[in-house]
């Protein structure tokens, strides 16, 4: 699977088949439990008829900021510039991840056609740092095997858990975007800061597709 391709299959797998779960049969441990509310406070958001557009996208976008740990993903995905750059540039870049990533979670919600997500169970990497496993079951693909996903949730703290990466099929998130980032870095004498743009740019194409689709 190219990379490019690879991420894009991973976003819809995290902002679709996430909040389109199905109870679980079985008890979780923490992470999975963690998981799983995600997925029940989304389809709550999604269900409620009383909602607009914008209302719907707003607590959607607050969901996934309160699932997501979007600092230590975006900085993940600087991989060695982090060291270099400045603070500001920094936090410029960490705001236009979060902008990129929540834009294209959004416009992935208006792809769902059915598609199920099952925790097949989980694996503690470290203490508070878990790999949940699940497979998703597409009811439009007419392949035998469901797509194996995987998400991986660390404990930060005091209660709190978050998400910080999934993978589809073995491909890893933030490690396929860090590839694409570090070679657009590559092009661009290492500039954090056209990095941003970009991201941002992208945020802006992610939107505009989006609101066209809804007309």
């Amino acid at each position: 699977m190219p990379a490019k391709r690879a991420v894009i299959s991973i976003l819809a797998c995290w902002a679709v088949t996430l909040l389109f779960a199905p109870a679980p049969a079985r008890a979780q441990t923490p992470a999975e439990s963690f998981v799983q509310q995600g997925t029940s406070k989304a389809i709550a958001i999604l269900g409620d008829k009383t909602l607009s557009d914008a209302q719907r996208q707003d607590q959607v976008a607050r969901l996934m900021t309160s699932l997501l740990d979007m600092k230590r993903m975006a900085l993940f995905t600087l991989g060695p510039a982090v060291k270099s750059a400045r603070p500001a540039d920094l936090n410029a870049f960490v705001a236009a991840y979060r902008e990129f990533a929540l834009a294209t979670y959004e416009a992935e919600l208006g792809g769902y056609s059915g598609q199920t997500l099952n925790v097949t169970g989980s694996t503690e990497r470290a203490p508070g740092d878990t790999i949940v496993n699940a497979v998703v079951n597409d009811p439009n693909d007419k392949s035998d095997a469901p797509a194996q996903v995987s998400f991986r949730v660390l404990d930060e703290g005091q209660g709190q858990l978050a998400l910080v990466d999934a993978s589809v099929e073995g491909v890893w998130f933030t490690l396929a975007q860090r590839d694409d980032f570090t070679g657009f870095l590559g092009q661009n004498g290492g500039d954090v800061t056209k990095l941003a743009a970009h991201l941002k740019d992208m945020a802006a194409h992610v939107e505009a597709g989006a609101q066209a689709r809804r007309k």
